[in-house]
């Protein structure tokens, strides 16, 4: 990449060289022609350049360290926004929360780039909101949240996922098997899932504002429990929500035959 991404006094990101340019106007030579999407998506606003780089998954190392920092920022946004409920309805899709520490970190992380002094909490809670108000707009073009998501990375309908794991416990010969559940927290660089204990998610999506995002995440669980007495007693006994050491004859309650 052979322009430089450039923080403006108002907050407003953009390319060495084409800022609010036409689109006309941009460079189209071989040498940058595969990055015509990223120059495009700047020019128009630093919330629509920000999800077309969210949007490359090729490597951009060679680009420098303020494009990578920028493309995981609008990544923490579309995992926060995958974590909340679908919706019929775009008007109503929440805004994912963005914590005040969370601004802090990132004014505190961001690497030396032109106008890294402008990079304040406040800066980065405006530039969530206009992602929030961008995605909005592609969303209801694009007929739902979940399809949207997958046209920007496939990998995001990972995201939220419910695993029930079931694996060999070595330090207990009376009971031999292991079992846990988890659900999908993020995606590596490499768009690898992460895994957490369902417990987390308590914490994770605790207060009133998460509760739809928990509801979400647990609709596959309840869904499980219609369908297997099983997997309805380890809900209503909030036993999912825990490691837990088993007996052959309690793998035999139907773990392996849950499809989540």
């Amino acid at each position: 990449m052979n322009q430089e991404l450039i923080l403006s006094p108002r907050g407003r990101l953009y390319i060495s060289g084409i800022y609010v340019a036409a689109v006309d106007k941009i460079d189209t030579s071989p040498s940058v022609a595969s990055d015509i999407g990223v120059q495009v998506g700047f020019a128009k606003s630093s919330a629509q350049g920000l999800l077309t780089l969210a949007a490359r998954r090729d490597a951009i190392s060679g680009w420098g360290a303020e494009w990578a920092f920028w493309r995981d920022f609008a990544n923490d946004f579309l995992t926060a926004l995958a974590h909340t409920p679908d919706t019929a309805d775009t008007q109503d899709l929440p805004c994912p929360l963005f914590e005040p520490a969370q601004g802090l970190q990132l004014s505190l992380r961001i690497p030396a780039m032109a106008g890294a002094e402008y990079a304040t909490p406040d800066l980065f809670a405006a530039l969530w909101a206009e992602l929030h108000t961008q995605a909005r707009a592609e969303v209801t073009d694009a007929g739902g949240l979940k399809k949207w998501l997958a046209q920007t990375n496939p990998a995001l309908h990972l995201l939220g996922k419910v695993t029930f794991h079931l694996a060999e416990n070595k330090r207990t010969p009376d009971f031999p098997f292991a079992f846990m559940a988890t659900y999908t927290h993020r995606l590596t660089a490499q768009d690898k899932p992460v895994h957490l204990p369902i417990a987390r998610a308590l914490q994770d999506y605790a207060g009133a504002k998460n509760q739809a995002a928990l509801r979400s995440l647990l609709a596959p669980v309840q869904q499980a429990a219609e369908r297997s007495a099983w997997a309805r007693e380890l809900l209503d006994s909030r036993r999912v929500f825990q490691p837990q050491a088993w007996t052959p004859a309690t793998t035999g309650g139907g773990a392996t035959n849950i499809r989540m």
